[in-house]
């Protein structure tokens, strides 16, 4: 291909990543064993292909910037991602990403983290740095991925927000602030473990700090030795200059008129201000967006990339700002969210042109190929369930007979109840269904009193929240036939039809009604009642069409003969949603997983057309009403679509613990690491006093932590030393005792017990103290209580 790199010929076939790295004027393909290890003397290209589930090809391209790389490297950087998006039919979104200030995307692909290494790649696959053995420190950051920055090795490089690693020769000390999160502390903890393995070759001791808690721990002794002896650190002071910009901050919108920015004055953003024989650069505070018309030239696009990186460096503009670079036709949902009104976008079902061709070659060959099978569907619920429907009015519910329960008024409010057996597990499905004409009083009783029921009954509970017009096909799944009248008996509604003096329409059993038949099972089949038509009917035969019906359509044409099917939900995203300063906010999950899944957090499953909100113990969400609340601020956000989208699109409320596997199946699930309320057990070892220190009995210890060593100093902390005697008590999650490693879920420490004096009671004062549920002893303990 004229103009691009023989480097880039046939790549973004096949999903995952392919990385170069710019040596000279030449691209050097990274081999996979080598991915992750970035030079900070080197700049990278690095492509992600993924396929969808339409069958498309989804291409990012990011150039990576070592601190130390060469300016020309920058450079050319930029030309070369700039080849790679023409090679790939510039359909691409190119993202700049600079060492330290990396985007959450970028990291998402190198799990657990990427620590830079020092020096640069040279032509031989050599390290030009420096490789020897001195102690680093580094700072780690971040939830869902972990961002690891090389700090200097100085006290003053402590704070109480964040996780701090010191690496040194024979051990690797964890530090964690106090303010930092629990998620933070275990991606750090991802961290130790990948230099464990990668820079020790796994032979290292592994030491945990806690901020503040010195209570005589040997490890601590030593950590604060490393710089001279325990001093406190001081108080995190926040950076008011980056909250200002980040609040304050207005959009800009230029156009770029060879290399030059001119200003486009307007207070609102509108698609329309974006013509395709120009390139834009929309300027929102904390990034940048460079966005490319789709008939401009391959050298006004590099021109406008580097007019980019000019742009980002004045002003007083940080050179790591956050750069996105896209072509029209292919935008973000994040450059979307910025204009007032973005049409909704035909994504092209590319894979039915080759599911022709398949078709066709196996044919060719003597296959008798009548049709070749769709994708595996999402799991939906068990067929084995019972159902039962109640009538929502006057703020209570009445149960419907068993005839009556598949007949629904569309100016009701219904609650519907799915009882099934899935995994030797009881689960119940509430749906809360609002009908077409129901009124808001209705509604929201109807989203309380499910909320109250999920709540009361035993087993597995998720609760969901329909609209007629909207529902999944999950829904329709419940009944074998299902018929929706015109009208209602709420009193409510009634209340309000008696006011407007409008019966018009409402079903009368000897009267006339008409309705539309949909679905083809017979196990599946819904009857909906729609008005009467003014004018007598006249019924047409597809092909036998009289002259007169083209006529009204405005003359025969050529039309889609294939039948519509409601898609299966399309590819999730994954968001994790919280409050800031009153705000919401929500964040997208790349590349997520079931570890994901933080007991902390709300996090939404979005999946275009319903969503999945899932609610962690730890939350702070007390009510599945709440949750449905939170699910509404998400919509009216518009995040992730194109287009706003209707307040009344499906969402279910997960809870931790249980997850149906209609959600599961969106995950690559581990059952053995399923969440589950939070319980304390206590479990008692024998231990012995050495040098007024405690030492637990190995055997017990590994067996209680299923085989990972258990380190004292997360531990020590219950009850700072208020109770003496000979016997110590680890108070842990009851769950985590078979997930690994424990230490991600601890809740306590270990305290010495008096088995003579109050040692009974002391054991469920623990468990109180560190909120537990339950209290529990070994069952062969080491020391009796009295």
């Amino acid at each position: 291909m004229k103009g691009v790199d023989d480097a880039f010929l046939g790549v973004g076939d096949k999903p995952g990543l392919d990385i170069w790295c710019i040596m000279g004027s030449n691209l050097i393909a990274i081999e996979k064993s080598l991915h992750g290890k970035f030079y900070t003397g080197n700049t990278y290209i690095i492509l992600s292909t993924v396929e969808l589930k339409s069958g498309v090809r989804q291409h990012n391209v990011h150039y990576w910037v070592g601190e130390e790389a060469k300016e020309e490297d920058c450079l050319m950087a930029s030309d070369k991602a700039i080849e790679l998006d023409v090679a790939l039919g510039s359909n691409t979104v190119q993202y700049r990403e600079t060492q330290g200030e990396e985007s959450d995307k970028f990291l998402s692909y190198f799990k657990p983290c990427i620590i830079p290494i020092q020096g640069s790649l040279s032509s031989h696959m050599r390290i030009s740095g420096d490789k020897s053995k001195d102690t680093t420190m580094f700072r780690c950051e971040g939830e869902h991925v972990a961002r690891v920055t090389e700090v200097p090795f100085s006290r003053s490089s402590l704070d109480h927000k964040a996780v701090f690693v010191v690496d040194t020769e024979s051990k690797i000390f964890l530090f964690s602030g106090c303010n930092s999160s629990m998620q933070t502390r275990a991606k750090a903890l991802d961290v130790v473990k990948h230099l464990k393995e990668n820079r020790h070759c796994g032979r290292c001791e592994i030491a945990t700090i806690e901020d503040g808690k010195l209570v005589g721990d040997s490890d601590a002794g030593d950590f604060w030795n490393l710089f001279g002896g325990y001093a406190p650190i001081p108080r995190d002071v926040q950076d008011t200059i980056m909250t200002e910009l980040m609040t304050t901050s207005s959009k800009k919108l230029f156009w770029i008129n060879k290399r030059n920015l001119v200003p486009v004055e307007t207070n609102l953003l509108e698609r329309e201000m974006l013509n395709s024989d120009r390139n834009y650069i929309l300027d929102c505070g904390t990034e940048v967006f460079l966005w490319m018309g789709m008939t401009t030239l391959v050298s006004e696009r590099r021109t406008s990339v580097t007019a980019l990186e000019d742009y980002v460096r004045c002003e007083g503009r940080q050179s790591n700002a956050c750069s996105v670079i896209l072509t029209e036709g292919h935008e973000t949902v994040e450059f979307k969210m910025h204009f007032q009104h973005w049409p909704k976008n035909a994504v092209p079902k590319l894979y039915e042109a080759g599911r022709e061709k398949v078709a066709a070659i196996f044919k060719h060959q003597g296959y008798d190929v009548t049709e070749i099978p769709e994708d595996k569907p999402r799991h939906v619920i068990s067929s084995n369930g019972s159902l039962k429907v109640w009538l929502v009015d006057n703020g209570s519910v009445t149960l419907l007979c068993t005839e009556e329960q598949e007949q629904l008024y569309n100016g009701d409010c219904y609650i519907v109840r799915c009882s099934y057996i899935e995994d030797r597990k009881d689960y119940h499905l509430f749906f809360a269904w609002s009908g077409l004409n129901s009124v808001n009083e209705d509604r929201v009783a109807a989203a309380s009193l499910m909320s109250g029921m999920a709540d009361s009954v035993k087993g597995h509970a998720v609760v969901a929240q329909v609209f007629e017009g909207r529902e999944p096909e999950m829904f329709f799944l419940l009944f074998k036939s299902l018929i929706i009248f015109k009208g209602g008996r709420s009193m409510a509604y009634k209340n309000l039809v008696s006011q407007r003096s409008d019966t018009n329409g409402w079903y009368q059993k000897n009267g006339v009604a008409l309705f539309r038949v949909q679905g083809l099972k017979h196990d599946c089949i819904r009857a909906i009642q729609v008005d009467l038509p003014l004018k007598q009917s006249l019924l047409v035969r597809e092909g036998s069409e009289p002259d007169r019906f083209w006529e009204a359509l405005g003359g025969r044409s050529e039309y889609s003969k294939e039948k519509q099917v409601k898609d299966w939900p399309a590819d999730p995203h994954l968001y994790t949603c919280h409050f800031e300063q009153g705000l919401f906010k929500a964040k997208e999950v790349f590349s997520f997983s079931q570890d994901d899944l933080v007991t902390e957090e709300i996090l939404i499953l979005d999946c275009v057309e319903e969503l999945h909100i899932w609610v962690g113990h730890q939350s702070g969400v007390l009510s599945k009403e709440q949750a449905l609340d939170i699910g509404k601020m998400f919509l009216q956000a518009g995040i992730h679509q194109d287009g706003r989208r209707s307040i009344e699109t499906t969402m279910y409320i997960v809870t931790e613990g249980d997850e149906p596997r209609f959600f599961t199946s969106f995950f690559n699930w581990d059952y053995s690491k399923q969440t589950k309320p939070t319980q304390v057990v206590v479990v008692v070892f024998a231990a012995e006093k050495v040098a007024g220190d405690i030492v637990v009995g190995a055997d017990h210890a590994r067996a209680a932590s299923g085989g990972e060593d258990v380190h004292l100093g997360l531990y020590r902390e219950a009850t700072q030393g208020e109770i003496t005697g000979g016997a110590v008590a680890v108070a842990v999650d009851a769950f985590a005792v078979s997930e690994k490693p424990l230490l991600r879920r601890l809740v306590a420490g270990v305290v010495e017990l008096d088995a003579v004096h109050g040692g009974a009671a002391a054991v469920p004062a623990l468990a109180a103290r560190v909120g537990g549920g339950g209290c529990h002893r070994d069952p062969s303990p080491a020391v009796s209580f009295s």
